[in-house]
């Protein structure tokens, strides 16, 4: 979905971490929960927060999107969170996505940031109440 602003630059630097090594340390850190997304066997869908309440991203195949996927990854996140005692969910969010967050609670915790040359970062907050 980044593809589609065809900002060469934009890609290549929020491609800068996406490696395998990296996301192997992800699922393998004791300060990170991750989940996945499987259809018919087949992951089509990757989600970690740290156990502080920063989700580092969700990232669905192109044919997993506006299926229920996401939020299923994120409610599951937010539950582990929560269990942890955790009262705000924190995430930085490209502009792609900043509408879903919205969708589920997440709202303005700062000013964009840019990427490359564009406002592409965006800081949001999701305050949980208390039970």
């Amino acid at each position: 979905m980044l593809a589609r602003f065809n900002n060469q630059s934009v890609i290549e630097e929020w491609l800068v971490n996406k490696t395998e090594n990296n996301v192997n340390k992800w699922i393998q850190s004791v300060n990170l929960y991750s989940v996945v997304c499987t259809n018919d066997d087949l992951i089509v869908g990757f989600g970690a927060i740290t156990l502080k309440g920063e989700i580092l991203l969700i990232y669905l195949v192109p044919e997993a999107l506006y299926k229920g996927n996401g939020k299923l990854m994120l409610e599951a996140m937010e539950e582990r969170i929560i269990s942890e005692g955790i009262e705000e969910i924190h995430t930085v969010s490209t502009i792609t996505a900043k509408p879903f967050y919205e969708r589920n609670g997440y709202t303005k915790n700062g000013m964009p940031l840019l990427v490359g040359n564009i406002k592409g970062n965006f800081p949001l907050i999701k305050k949980i109440p208390p039970n």
